[in-house]
């Protein structure tokens, strides 16, 4: 077992509380609670609290008023109420739903996942819970959804026979260059998941000494950065490799239009969702490629 001095451990909070704020940057409150959640799941060892705190947790990334872990029960096939929460929550813990009644009966005997808007109006709705706990059930107060575990390996593999074949993306030689360690470390993590290659850098000088020796296809700048800035790293890159893909990742205001005038093939703007980064990156190797 290895023993940690007082020095690394603040270290690795520091480095943990900077990659938490750099999740935030994905502009997504409800990605920011999720991550949250995870702290807090792995700061105890006791399993109640844990549920109870994903728990709550799910109430406040669903916006909903109350909710509950259900467990099933394999030798009666009944649906526990394990860890209720909301207004109600102590008149309904332990509760049993019969096999097959209402719609989380229904979901978990027939493994099948459902999205109803107003479950109320729903003739598998089980009004019994209302009635016992006296909390009236309302459309767009909550979010309903249930997780059956574990999961055989056979059934696993042939739902992955049905999947729908991914997309490919060519793979890329990437320069990430960003004062703000953090940010850099975020985009590398979104890109290499993706297959890509990803150097980076916290500062121009570095990058640009980096980029005349490598080979690289792509490289994405910040704009402000102390010593050289994203300008001139993009001036100097394009001399270097007149072809190479450039995007900006920014919080200043820089219109599309205006980044393209100065050779920006791409602009990603803080804060950035994943999705919206792997976008354009896909979309500027694609038109060079084109």
């Amino acid at each position: 077992m290895g023993v940690a001095t007082k020095d690394q451990l603040e270290q690795a909070i520091e480095k943990q509380d900077k990659m938490i704020e750099a999740y935030k940057l994905l502009n997504s409150e409800k990605l920011g609670a999720t991550v949250e959640e995870c702290l807090i799941i792995n700061s105890t060892l006791n399993i109640a609290e844990v549920l109870e705190s994903i728990m709550r947790y799910a109430n406040r990334v669903t916006n909903s008023v109350a909710s509950t872990l259900m467990l099933l029960d394999e030798e009666t096939g009944e649906l526990v109420f394990s860890v209720p929460t909301g207004p109600k929550s102590d008149k309904l813990t332990d509760f049993r739903l019969p096999p097959g009644e209402g719609i989380t009966g229904w979901v978990a005997e027939n493994g099948q996942h459902l999205l109803i808007p107003d479950v109320k109006k729903d003739k598998r709705f089980y009004g019994q819970t209302d009635e016992m706990s006296g909390f009236e059930t309302k459309p767009g107060e909550g979010t309903m959804f249930t997780i059956v575990l574990p999961k055989g390996k056979e059934e696993i593999d042939k739902e992955d026979e049905k999947l729908d074949p991914v997309v490919e993306i060519r793979e890329s030689n990437i320069m990430i260059i960003d004062d703000e360690p953090e940010i850099g470390v975020l985009l590398s993590e979104i890109l290499s998941n993706q297959g890509h290659q990803t150097c980076v850098f916290d500062n121009g000088i570095g990058g640009i000494e980096a980029f005349k020796k490598g080979s690289y296809e792509i490289l994405i700048t910040d704009l402000g950065m102390p010593g050289v800035s994203g300008w001139e790293v993009i001036n100097t890159a394009r001399q270097i490799k007149p072809g190479v893909v450039i995007g900006i990742i920014t919080g200043w205001d820089v219109s599309e239009e205006e980044a393209k005038q100065k050779g920006v093939d791409f602009l990603i703007k803080k804060p950035f969702r994943a999705d919206y980064v792997l976008q354009v990156v896909t979309n500027a190797v694609e038109s060079k490629a084109g």
